[in-house]
């Protein structure tokens, strides 16, 4: 058999060291991130999205451009919240934790997608995509 799980693992492992090597201290801000990690300090803070909503509601309304939605989903401001919570807001361990949580998801989309490819040096493809 072509595809078992020590290519998986090694997957894993190479992706992981390639997440490791690229974390760097600080954050550029902008973009969806500093968004969830307003919604994940509102979540931490007793499910108060009704402030976050309306500043961010003031801001784009009252901005030159198209900047996106005023809240995202809760599911990443809900996955990163714990983190907030106990380390603050420490961007090297909200990489590590984002970086393992990408590692752990290779093994998972392995498995969800096996049934639907006959070949699977095409599943390999998909995974080390993701």
């Amino acid at each position: 058999m072509l595809v078992n799980g020590r290519y998986i693992l090694l997957i894993c492992f190479l992706s992981g060291c390639f997440c490791f090597m690229s974390i760097q201290e600080g954050h550029k801000w902008g973009g969806d991130f500093s968004l969830y990690v307003m919604q994940s300090i509102a979540i931490n803070e007793g499910g108060q999205l009704e402030e976050v909503y309306q500043q961010n509601k003031f801001a784009i309304d009252h901005s030159t451009g198209d900047f996106g939605p005023y809240l995202y989903p809760n599911g990443f401001p809900y996955l990163i919240a714990p983190v907030i919570r106990f380390v603050g807001l420490d961007f090297i361990w909200l990489k590590i934790f984002c970086s393992l949580f990408f590692v752990s998801c290779i093994p998972l989309l392995f498995k969800l997608f096996t049934p639907y490819f006959e070949h699977k040096a095409y599943l390999i493809v998909l995974v080390c995509c993701n």
